[in-house]
């Protein structure tokens, strides 16, 4: 009976020092995982600061485009009747300009195209007009044959 308490006394200290080995390296592992979600958590936070930042920035640019917005169109308004008949004048014209060069560009891409055109057409009567001439050629071949056929 002492036997068998020692052995079970020796096997369970064995199974507890395992157990306390286990533990120990999970105790390990969890602290470096909490190293490295504290490091994550570190740059997460640093992040945060740096888009803070970026959204203060921004904050201050709108402001800047609100006060010159602000400026440009108190310029606008005081703009008088003749400066805004010329600007629109001016517009109106590079208007027409564009007009005028976009109908020159449409009549181009309509001249290229009608020469494509007559170049298909031109070479399927090429076309036709070689598969004639062979077909003559073979005609007179035979033609030719049969006479020097018939002659000898």
């Amino acid at each position: 009976l002492v036997c068998n308490t020692k052995e079970s006394v020796i096997a369970s200290h064995a199974t507890l020092n395992e157990i306390l080995k286990k533990a120990d390296n999970l105790d390990e592992q969890m602290r470096k995982e909490l190293r490295n979600l504290s490091d994550n958590l570190g740059r997460v936070q640093e992040n945060i600061q740096r888009l803070y930042g970026m959204c203060e920035n921004n904050k201050e640019q709108v402001n800047e485009l609100k006060v010159k917005k602000t400026k440009t169109e108190d310029k606008i308004t005081s703009l008088d009747d003749s400066m805004e008949k010329e600007i629109v004048n001016e517009m109106d014209r590079k208007h027409s300009d564009h007009e005028i060069r976009l109908k020159e560009v449409e009549n181009y891409i309509a001249e290229k195209k009608s020469q494509e055109q007559m170049q298909v057409r031109r070479k399927k009567r090429m076309s036709g007009d070689l598969t004639t001439g062979i077909a003559s050629l073979r005609s007179s071949r035979e033609g030719y044959s049969q006479m020097l056929d018939n002659s000898s």
